[in-house]
């Protein structure tokens, strides 16, 4: 309800309490449809309403508060309506001083009192259902000039029986309900603002636009986690540790396809304090070869500068030709003991021969120290004593044969009690892997026990050749600590560099030949069961390395 019309309302009251005269109260001319859809214009004076009037009709208004409510009925269910869907086009109600700001729980029933009882009354109250509640009704200005009033505010009560009977058989319908523009003009045909409005046709468009792309992009991102999934489980199929895909081995003598990087800085906090160093480069397991020229550059670079002696464990991938490049781009002279990987299959054995001599075909046998036959065959019993003492006679008399010049010793590396006097007959030394940790012994004790099972096992076991034998395996593991599985035996950093400083020196003073176990992690050795094989090596998966340097010099 518009001010002026209020202050009308409240000057009534006044006056009918005070015995003065009633001023009367006009509606503004408005614009409405008909039936027949033609617009027409009316003028009428409202009747006058007093508080007399309305009390004599019901008890219930006691306040101008219930009167503006009840006045404006039919705009505040429209309003919460409207609160429902979200958004309001109705006015705020005004404060009254003096008076409740809060609606009472039970307004709806004394509504329908109030209305009834103004129905039989002849009585129309702000009958504004006939125009579009969403529209811009047309203003009027009072006879006074003073500001304007909405039409839909109230409606004059002369308008033409017909008109009046319809709106109140619809008020008393049922399925009464306020119209709006959200209705469609072909079920109220007679409304002149019955279809959407921009607004509203754009915010739908826009919604059902960004629920399509919300949809479209959930659809692509469950199919993305799909084809995610299954290509791991794919690649994975072709990778050892996610280290390298199959690719082609490297053939001998291949040439790299970009210049390698060869120069670099010695480390001031490396010396040659080591003997010698077991080494598998990664990426160098068929038929996951991934294994580059500059990758065994850079590690030659480390080995270099910390041991005299590089030993191999397999001629697959290439990793012997690439060793002996590095070696030659960096100029660098090492003493190397190349190894054929001996298993159950014969086409193992019978690719790693081939390469093998192709290997010092192309590269000489000017570093070479020795050729071992296999490494702990006996223990994983894939070949039986006789077998490979077959195998280990034919290296040697291709060697002889090939190479009469240079005495290249013929061997195999063996564990424990595996060192005898059967594999000394077949061999040109002994060579064992001697690993105080699995024989649980502490990492004190460790140096001691290792140098003892060498005298036992190696040297009080001579070949028919006459060389000294050597320790092909020594070496303390740096994790996981948490999977101690051996009483006395403790996997760390610390009881490492204890191993290194006790051994090394040791045993170089002793001039005993040693691999230490290894250069680096090899984190693609993942076993369960032995859950400390990853993490031997004297550098991590990154190069870098984990213990101090023993201060002594290797011969």
């Amino acid at each position: 309800m518009a001010p002026n019309v209020l202050a009308a309302v409240d000057a009534r009251l006044r006056a009918s309490n005070n015995g003065s005269p009633r001023p009367s109260l006009r509606t503004p001319n408005t614009q409405h449809s008909s039936d027949s859809g033609l617009n027409s214009q009316a003028s009428s004076l409202a009747p006058i309403i007093t508080h007399h009037t309305v009390l004599q009709n019901t008890e219930a208004i006691t306040s101008r508060e219930q009167l503006y409510d009840i006045l404006n009925r039919d705009e505040d269910d429209e309003g919460e309506a409207n609160d429902q869907s979200g958004f309001s086009l109705g006015r705020p109600r005004p404060k009254f001083h003096g008076g409740s700001s809060s609606r009472s729980s039970n307004r709806s029933s004394r509504r329908n009192s109030i209305s009834s009882s103004l129905a039989h009354s002849g009585i129309e109250l702000n009958h504004k259902r006939s125009s579009v509640s969403l529209s811009r009704p047309a203003m009027a200005r009072g006879a006074s000039g003073g500001p304007t009033v909405p039409s839909a505010v109230a409606k004059g009560a002369n308008r033409s029986g017909e008109a009046t009977a319809a709106m109140t058989a619809k008020q008393n319908s049922p399925n009464m309900h306020s119209f709006s523009s959200l209705d469609s003009s072909e079920s109220h045909p007679g409304l002149p603002y019955t279809e959407k409005s921009k607004w509203l046709k754009s915010k739908s468009r826009t919604s059902r636009k960004w629920r399509s792309i919300c949809w479209v992009v959930g659809v692509l991102a469950f199919i993305g986690v799909i084809a995610g999934i299954t290509l791991g489980f794919v690649t994975r199929k072709g990778k050892v540790d996610g280290l390298a895909p199959p690719v082609a081995p490297v053939n001998p003598g291949d040439k790299p396809t970009k210049p390698p990087i060869t120069e670099f800085t010695p480390d001031p906090n490396l010396r040659k304090a080591f003997y010698g160093l077991d080494y598998n480069p990664a990426k160098s397991m068929m038929p996951w070869c991934g294994v580059t020229l500059q990758m065994v550059i850079d590690d030659v670079i480390l080995m270099s500068q910390i041991a005299n002696r590089i030993r191999l464990y397999g001629m697959d991938c290439g990793q012997a030709d690439l060793t002996f490049q590095a070696l030659k781009l960096l100029k660098i002279r090492m003493g190397v003991v190349l190894t054929l990987w001996v298993d159950k299959d014969p086409v193992t054995y019978k690719r790693q021969y081939d390469t093998l001599f192709q290997v010092l075909d192309t590269h000489g046998t000017d570093m070479v120290e020795g050729v071992s036959v296999g490494n702990e065959v006996i223990f994983r019993k894939d070949q039986d004593i006789t077998t490979l003492g077959t195998m280990m006679e034919d290296v040697r008399a291709q060697i002889k044969k090939r190479y009469p010049t240079k005495a290249i010793p013929v061997f195999t590396s063996e564990i424990g009690n595996n060192m005898n006097e059967a594999l000394a007959a077949i061999s040109d030394e002994l060579s064992g892997n001697l690993h105080p940790y699995f024989s649980d012994t502490p990492a004190a004790q460790a140096a001691s026990w290792t140098l003892g099972q060498y005298s036992t096992l190696i040297t009080e076991n001579p070949t028919k050749a006459g060389y000294n034998g050597s320790i092909s395996e020594v070496g303390w593991p740096s994790a996981p600590e948490s999977a101690v599985y051996i009483k006395n035996a403790v996997p760390s950093i610390a009881n490492m560099q204890t191993v290194v400083d006790t051994f090394v020196c040791q045993a170089n003073a002793a001039h005993i030949p040693y691999y230490w176990f290894e250069f680096r992690d090899e984190p693609w050795k993942t076993d369960p069961t032995v859950p400390v094989e990853p993490f031997w090596g004297l550098f991590d998966k990154d190069n870098k390395i984990k213990i101090k340097i023993p201060n002594c010099l290797a011969p």
